[in-house]
């Protein structure tokens, strides 16, 4: 911008001088200079008055002269342009915010994802813990199972051998029987037996059981394996048909594997098949190998359990009370040493018509020269063996107490029955609910009851005979395999009267029958004594027999006086038949019903006789003697005076 001025002044024109000054930009006045323009550049925007005035040569000074003017902003800094620049900036900000919360939105939405992941994944885990907790925790408990299964079948037959034994180091001179010897050799193969399973699971388990093969016949030694059951078979009237092929079949197989597989298919056919009923073993050889099939018509295996039947420690029953015994590992390991042989093993079962096994060995034939090339099939078929010879058993008149045994395994039953048949005399019974019957229809003297049987175990049977009022007096022993002092608590719990662990000593379960029998008879004793004043507390030894005593005292205390009173009133009251009443006060008080009343009314007439209550034909009369010579003929009896005397 450039400012222009002059003075009307024509008096040395040159020697005219200006000042000026630009208000808003400039503060002071300029100094006087000959110019008569001044310019300025890169003024701001702002409201301005340029102020000009002149001085002549005689130094006078004019008035000044001022101009207004607006310098205005550029565009791009106009209220309209700030406007313009707040809203870009708004939308700038916007936008950013709006990317931002967008990211942040992702990234939630990763971090939700990411978590739902991981929770998924935790609860997975926490799944897959929990199911492999549930595992663990149901093979510990199939292992404690079989442990205690395992325990009961390594005792029981070291029971059986270690009796004899024992009873031979006491006795030198004298010999064991054929039969004690064949017990032994049997428990010993038994243990034996089990023994090399363990090791063989072990093996496998480790991955160093091998395979040894050799070349044999292949169909000889199924029929070695198969014809061990023969006797067996008979003795329980089974129809055991056995299918091998006449023929030779040489091949390079392991035999003791092989047999080790027959023995326990068969071994479970024999095992879960009712006496009477089949058991078949077919096998013939195929382009695809030997093919072995094993069926049985026993109870066969519910379905919900088939697929677990080669799992190891696993038994469809599972209970103590379970009709056959057993460890668990059999058919696990033939499953093994089926798998092991690269062969396959199949099962199929329905309830109440059998089970059948399949097996198919990759074995293959090794063609030798033969003499004989038969193509027939023998079929062996055992029903109509039958055992020949059997003995009347005789009738037992001694005058000694009465054992029932219970227990379900034959040798343990001989074994026991040895050592007690010189003292007492012995009934059996195969499982709890047979012992139970027994005990019903002819109440022992004792009881010996062993804990893992079929039908009905040892706990559950001591359990109805201590509950019973028929059998409650009865003492109990219980023998088991099972050690473990939870399992001895278990069955005291129950009401068993003693204790006994396999294997046990002959002589120790003599004593102890002997002291229960004794204590018993104590107890009998102590009831019959002269005095009146019972208490049922120390004559019975459980809460069942201590009622039924002071059930029996208050009827006979309520009922004395009545002659009327008797025996049948006595059965009515108690709810009881005349056998079951005889039975239980026999046992109890070595006294019958009749008696027991009659000593009762004796006992009352000594009490008030002492006290010199009355007259002695008062006395009869009130305790409910009709006949006075019968009353002194009883009160002489068991005092030993006459009522006047006493």
């Amino acid at each position: 911008m450039i400012f222009e001025y002059s003075i009307p002044n024509f008096d040395e024109v040159f020697a005219n001088k200006y000042q000026f000054q630009l208000e808003g930009y400039e503060t002071t006045w300029s100094d006087w200079t000959f110019g008569t323009k001044k310019e300025y550049t890169n003024l701001p925007e702002g409201n301005y008055r340029f102020r000009v005035r002149a001085k002549n040569i005689y130094n006078l000074i004019s008035k000044e002269g001022y101009y207004h003017f607006q310098v205005l902003p550029p565009w791009y800094r106009s209220w309209v342009a700030y406007l313009i620049y707040v809203v870009l900036f708004a939308g700038f900000l916007w936008t950013i915010l709006r990317l931002r919360s967008r990211q942040l939105k992702a990234k939630n939405e990763a971090l939700e994802k990411l978590i739902d992941v991981r929770t998924s994944e935790v609860r997975h885990q926490a799944n897959q813990l929990k199911i492999q907790s549930e595992k663990l925790q149901e093979l510990d408990k199939a292992k404690s199972k079989f442990f205690a299964n395992i325990s009961h079948e390594f005792r029981t037959p070291l029971t059986l051998i270690k009796g004899p034994i024992e009873q031979l180091d006491q006795n030198l001179t004298e010999n064991l029987n054929r039969e004690t010897i064949q017990m032994i050799k049997r428990n010993a193969n038994r243990l034996l037996s089990k023994v090399n399973q363990l090791l063989d699971l072990s093996k496998i388990d480790e991955g160093s059981l091998k395979l040894v093969p050799i070349e044999g016949d292949v169909y000889k030694c199924l029929r070695a394996a198969t014809s061990s059951f023969n006797s067996h078979a008979a003795h329980r009237n089974l129809d055991y048909r056995v299918e091998i092929p006449s023929t030779r079949l040489w091949a390079s197989f392991d035999s003791d594997k092989l047999e080790n597989i027959i023995y326990n298919l068969l071994g479970n056919a024999f095992k879960f098949s009712k006496d009477g009923s089949k058991i078949s073993f077919f096998a013939e050889y195929t382009k695809y190998g030997l093919r072995i099939k094993v069926s049985d018509a026993g109870k066969g295996i519910p379905s919900d359990k088939l697929p677990f039947i080669f799992d190891r420690f696993f038994q469809v029953d599972n209970s103590d009370a379970r009709d056959k015994g057993g460890s668990g590992i059999g058919l696990s390991l033939t499953k093994d040493l089926v798998e092991l042989m690269d062969g396959t093993i199949t099962v199929s079962s329905e309830l109440e018509k059998g089970t059948v096994f399949n097996v198919l060995l990759p074995i293959r034939e090794i063609r030798v020269p033969s003499k004989e090339n038969l193509d027939t099939k023998s079929t062996i078929d055992h029903t109509n063996w039958r055992k020949q010879t059997f003995e009347f058993s005789k009738v037992d008149k001694r005058s000694v107490p009465n054992i029932l045994l219970v227990e379900d395994n034959a040798d343990m039953r001989d074994f026991i029955r040895g050592h007690l048949i010189r003292l007492y005399k012995v009934k059996e019974a195969i499982n709890g609910e047979m012992g139970f019957q027994k005990a019903i229809t002819t109440p022992p003297d004792l009881i010996i009851t062993d804990l893992m049987m079929p039908k009905m175990d040892g706990i559950e049977l001591c359990k109805k005979l201590k509950t019973d009022v028929q059998t409650s007096h009865i003492p109990v022993i219980m023998l088991t395999a099972k050690a473990g002092i939870d399992n001895k608590i278990e069955g005291l719990e129950t009401g068993a009267d003693d204790y006994l662990t396999k294997p046990f000593d002959g002589e120790e379960l003599l004593v102890r029958i002997k002291n229960l029998i004794e204590q018993r008879q104590r107890l009998r004793e102590l009831f019959s004594n002269k005095e009146i004043d019972l208490d049922p507390k120390k004559v019975t030894v459980t809460s069942v027999d201590r009622k039924f005593i002071e059930q029996v005292l208050e009827l006979l205390e309520l009922n004395f006086s009545d002659s009327e009173f008797g025996v049948p009133q006595m059965q009515s009251a108690l709810a009881m038949s005349k056998t079951q009443l005889h039975r239980k006060l026999k046992a109890l008080t070595n006294e019958s019903p009749g008696e027991l009343l009659r000593n009762f009314r004796l006992k009352m007439a000594a009490q008030l006789l002492a006290q010199k209550a009355d007259s002695v034909t008062q006395i009869a009369y009130r305790v409910g003697f009709n006949n006075l010579s019968y009353f002194a003929k009883c009160f002489k009896e068991l005092y030993g005076v006459a009522p006047s005397s006493f």
